[in-house]
């Protein structure tokens, strides 16, 4: 009589066999990275984002890591690829990463960690601020003169005129125009070394009354705006050469 499949005896080392099949299986299909424990996700408290200007590379750093940690940087929930990605080099306990341009307005940016031997964490998403309005230092302009810094002199008709500023720095430009919107300056004068003032000799300003516009440029600022400085007409005095009256007797 025959026995049941069921129970007809299997050959010694079946089971074995089997199982190696099954791993073999497991480990085609399922890598690793699938059955690794999650990284822990780094807090919004240790992510600083510098949305600098647009000629900057705008920056992602965060804090409170170990070396070999590695933080990738996305720009939204869903986004396959990473805007930037930097590893935690030993000694360091921080990571920057470099993301271009994140845009003049304000924003989000998801950010991950991952651990030495651990998957890559959830995605952790931190907000960051819009780029500084503030023009950068080179391209601000100098402090405007105070009217008190000018003073003028409208010398005698073939004697040179001249302007002087006080309260100014070594290094100072000093420049004199003869009109708000002039394009080239008729006088101007560099502040020495060890000096708070400069003089710029210029042309005759003319016998009548006027006005003269002084701008200072501070390196490395740009220069300032112009002041506008009154000035009085030449001083009148008595000819050194006396009028002689004839009288007809």
């Amino acid at each position: 009589m025959l026995l049941p499949t069921s129970h007809m005896h299997k050959p010694a080392g079946s089971h074995g066999v089997v199982i190696a099949s099954l791993m073999l299986w497991l480990a085609a299909f399922a890598p690793d990275r699938a059955y690794a424990a999650a990284s822990v996700p780094p807090p919004p408290s240790t992510i600083h984002v510098d949305n600098s200007s647009p000629d900057t590379q705008d920056q992602v750093t965060v804090t409170r890591l170990r070396s070999g940690d590695v933080v990738k940087v996305y720009a939204d929930a869903g986004a396959s690829m990473p805007l930037g990605i930097a590893t935690v080099a030993g000694g360091s306990s921080s990571a920057t990463v470099d993301v271009g341009q994140l845009g003049s307005a304000s924003g989000h940016i998801f950010v991950t960690g991952t651990q030495p031997s651990y998957s890559e964490s959830r995605r952790i998403v931190k907000s960051f601020s819009a780029e500084p309005t503030s023009l950068p230092l080179l391209l601000a302009p100098s402090a405007l003169l105070a009217l008190g810094q000018v003073s003028i002199t409208n010398a005698f008709n073939g004697t040179g005129d001249s302007v002087l500023v006080t309260g100014v720095r070594a290094g100072d430009i000093m420049r004199v125009y003869t009109s708000e919107r002039a394009a080239a300056p008729i006088a101007q004068a560099t502040v020495h070394a060890g000096q708070d003032s400069a003089v710029a000799s210029l042309p005759q300003l003319g016998a009548g009354e006027g006005t003269v516009y002084v701008s200072v440029t501070s390196p490395p600022l740009l220069e300032s705006a112009r002041v506008a400085k009154h000035y009085s007409q030449e001083p009148v005095t008595a000819s050194p050469f006396p009028r002689h009256y004839h009288c007809d007797q």
